[in-house]
């Protein structure tokens, strides 16, 4: 099964989903390191993540494939995707940020140059290219100490143009659930 974080591309077209002001209290918590926003965290189980948001989300892409899918707000037309939640064999493996209102706890947004990712997470961060079909996109990645969670920020022109936190395996073959 393939999943992994969508190239800055696709992320800039998708991050795109509604989060309405219902969902602003989920949005407004920022994303940590160890895969926490609000009441969400990688690795709790599907169900686990619709009680804990109290929320009905959207499932896109289940059809296609019942084991790799995401989670994202109910949207209107005229929304953007803020946020959204990789479901991985039940479980939440990714969450992925396509917008400037969502940012990590050290303040990382879409929009902020590489310079400031590198000095928010300091000597931990590396550079890397991606992979197909993301093989022209660069990205800065750091992991937690133990190596369990992996947030990747794509690069356009030396600017965040999305990120994702989650498990590795899930975050860094970039072409999200196929």
């Amino acid at each position: 099964m393939k999943y992994s974080l969508p190239a800055a591309a696709v992320l800039a077209a998708i991050t795109a989903s509604a989060c309405g002001a219902e969902f602003g209290d989920l949005i407004a918590a920022p994303v940590t390191l160890d895969g926490r926003i609000g009441p969400v965290h990688v690795g709790m189980t599907a169900e686990e993540f619709h009680q804990a948001t109290a929320r009905r989300f959207e499932e896109r892409n289940r059809e296609e494939d019942p084991n790799c899918y995401y989670a994202v707000p109910p949207m209107r037309q005229e929304d953007e995707v803020k946020v959204r939640f990789m479901i991985v064999d039940g479980v939440v493996a990714a969450i992925q940020v396509g917008h400037p209102s969502v940012r990590t706890d050290r303040g990382i947004e879409v929009g902020n140059s590489a310079a400031r990712v590198r000095d928010a997470y300091g000597a931990g961060v590396r550079r890397i290219r991606g992979t197909e079909p993301a093989a022209d996109v660069e990205f800065l990645v750091v992991r937690t100490p133990d190596g369990a969670i992996e947030t990747s920020f794509a690069l356009e022109d030396e600017r965040v143009s999305g990120y994702a936190v989650g498990f590795p395996s899930a975050v860094e073959a970039h072409d999200g659930c196929m």
